[in-house]
């Protein structure tokens, strides 16, 4: 669901549709959670969308961590992607202001976090996002920046989604301005081919396929935290 803080208008020939801020929206306001009415297609379930819808699908679809695409019932679908945007998603399940928003300002998003299907031709003041998989940890190391200075004074704002936050979730968040090296990254968003599986180090010959999607689900589904320079990328899954 997406804030109610939002108004659909016209932007451009260019981008067509956006949405732009109602009313002033404060950063660490969050402005997007999924909730029960989003249309939620598994993973493994894509090729059996009706081929005349898949041109919706994959126009106003995102992808959660483990691949699976989200349909928007609402306005959320609506929300343009800018390479410098002012929300983020986040790694706790749902999207927040990184900055303050004024009255009549466009929000945007950076679809490069949730939207593995797109062919990432995404247009932003003449320049194409370049196609790396996985991100490089600069790149992620300024999303998580930017998340964790807004997530530090969520619990001060006013909160209209805060009932489709999972109590877990936002406890977590509530904890971060004591316990800061408890912060979850924007990496732990990242759909499932964007994620990295461990490898042994050195890598014995018998392992050096791809692991098997399965495979992939069952470490991500264990939490798996593994050090950087022992990743390897699963550019292997489509």
């Amino acid at each position: 669901m997406i804030i109610p803080w939002v108004r659909i208008v016209w932007i451009s020939d260019q981008k067509g549709y956006g949405l732009v801020a109602s009313r002033p929206i404060p950063k660490g306001t969050v402005t997007f959670a999924q909730d029960g009415l989003d249309i939620v297609i598994p993973n493994d379930g894509i090729d059996q969308v009706d081929p005349l819808m898949m041109e919706y699908v994959e126009k106003y679809s995102y992808e959660d961590y483990l691949g699976n695409r989200i349909v928007s019932w609402d306005l959320a679908k609506y929300m343009n992607h800018d390479d410098d945007a002012n929300t983020l998603t986040t790694g706790y399940g749902f999207e927040v202001a990184v900055r303050d928003i004024e009255e009549g300002e466009e929000v945007t998003d950076d679809y490069r976090i949730f939207s593995t299907h797109h062919d990432t031709n995404f247009i932003h003041e003449n320049r194409r996002i370049e196609e790396i998989k996985p991100w490089p940890d600069h790149l992620l190391a300024h999303w998580d920046s930017r998340v964790l200075d807004a997530l530090l004074v969520a619990g001060i704002q006013e909160q209209p989604l805060l009932g489709f936050v999972p109590d877990k979730a936002w406890k977590s968040v509530c904890k971060l301005s004591q316990k800061p090296k408890t912060y979850r990254s924007v990496s732990e968003s990242l759909p499932l081919r964007y994620k990295m599986v461990a490898f042994p180090s050195p890598v014995p010959k018998a392992r050096k396929s791809r692991p098997s999607l399965g495979t992939a689900k069952n470490l991500l589904a264990g939490d798996l935290i593994v050090p950087t320079n022992r990743l390897k990328a699963m550019g292997g899954i489509r």
